[in-house]
């Protein structure tokens, strides 16, 4: 596995983490962030990358020590170029690309990345049929939630230390970038909550965009004149502030939260699920891979009001605030159904997206 530490919180992570842990799988990890010798991780052996952040330029070295049967690299499909050139010279070694597809469209240069692959992996369903209208065949395998961990628990006291216990509290959660629609997430509060002294925005991104696609979120509050009704969900002191904040500290928050707002693109959506698992309902901008990770049982989907193309030929549908708004105002109105949606929602991810589910997948395919 060519992909993030196990201990990373990242997806990737999560999900090498998962597989050594749980399943009986023979695993071995290039680890990109790993810096220095080998070490042995809950029996596996996690190699280091070097400078490539991929951990392109590590793989021959490592394939020659571990002398795998199987390659699976984890990152976008741009990324495995690289990877493919390298396989093409190891042909006796299958090669099996996991890749997101966070966007709405067919385009061309989707192929020439995975080229070679014996199998090709994608997150998604959405990925999948993305893939399958470029002509590559893929197998669809989700990213799991530890339900037993992420789960409904008792929340006064964070409610407390962040004076919200009468506050209705919607939480987001992302990295800074355009495809999440943090804009428009912000926009949409703003109208639901014009002449509402009871509801509180909490944010658990990144006060500064990430790259040059992110917001200024302080602006987009001031602009929007919500001082007074938001909420970051850490002070942000220093830049590994996302890396201290803890799984049990993620359960908290989603738990101090009575409803989640999730409006962009994804390859998956880990944030969703693991909301849903603490029996929040959401609202999802309705593209991509949040039409099956949650249901209208569970859910509202925000209508796409325009679609906005990337740099590289790509679209993602940009929510209507009006819809998100709606949404929210749902909810606010209707606390039952709000209990309701909750329920059913974790009764979802219990169901279809509990890493035992996954790692049975996982297993079906490499074995």
């Amino acid at each position: 596995m060519v992909s993030d530490v196990p201990w990373a919180g990242s997806g990737y992570g999560r999900i090498i983490d998962n597989l050594i842990k749980h399943s009986k799988l023979d695993i071995s990890v290039l680890g990109v962030q790993h810096i220095g010798n080998p070490i042995q991780y809950h029996g596996s052996t996690v190699y280091a990358g070097k400078r490539d952040r991929y951990g392109r330029d590590a793989l021959k070295k490592v394939m020659m020590l571990d002398k795998p049967k199987v390659v699976v690299s984890m990152c976008d499909i741009g990324h495995q170029m690289g990877f493919s050139k390298i396989m093409n010279n190891h042909i006796n070694v299958k090669w099996m690309p996991y890749v997101p597809v966070d966007f709405l469209n067919p385009v061309p240069w989707i192929k020439a990345p995975l080229k070679g692959a014996s199998k090709v992996l994608v997150m998604s369903e959405h990925g999948s049929r993305i893939l399958e209208e470029s002509g590559i065949e893929s197998t669809p395998i989700h990213l799991g939630v530890d339900t037993s961990k992420y789960s409904p628990q008792g929340s006064i006291k964070i409610r407390k230390a962040m004076a919200s216990e009468d506050k209705f509290t919607v939480l987001t959660v992302g990295r800074n970038q355009r495809r999440k629609m943090l804009d428009k997430i912000v926009e949409g509060f703003a109208i639901f909550s014009e002449r509402k002294d009871d509801a509180l925005l909490l944010l658990h991104s990144g006060v500064k965009p990430e790259d040059e696609t992110g917001y200024d979120l302080m602006k987009l509050i001031q602009k929007y004149g919500l001082q007074n009704k938001y909420g970051f969900s850490d002070p942000q002191e220093t830049a590994e502030w996302r890396y201290d904040f803890t799984e049990d500290m993620m359960v908290d928050l989603y738990n101090a939260s009575d409803v989640g707002v999730y409006g962009g693109a994804e390859g998956f959506g880990i944030p969703p699920i693991e909301s849903q698992a603490c029996t929040k309902p959401i609202i999802v901008g309705d593209q991509c891979n949040m039409r099956e990770i949650t249901t209208d049982k569970c859910s509202y989907r925000a209508k796409i009001a325009h679609v906005y193309g990337g740099r590289t030929g790509i679209e993602w549908g940009v929510p209507s605030a009006e819809s998100i708004a709606k949404g929210l105002e749902f909810y606010y109105k209707n606390k039952r159904i709000r209990k309701e949606h909750g329920q059913r929602a974790r009764k979802l991810m219990i169901n279809k997206f509990d890493w035992k589910h996954i790692i049975k997948q996982w297993t079906a395919v490499l074995q």
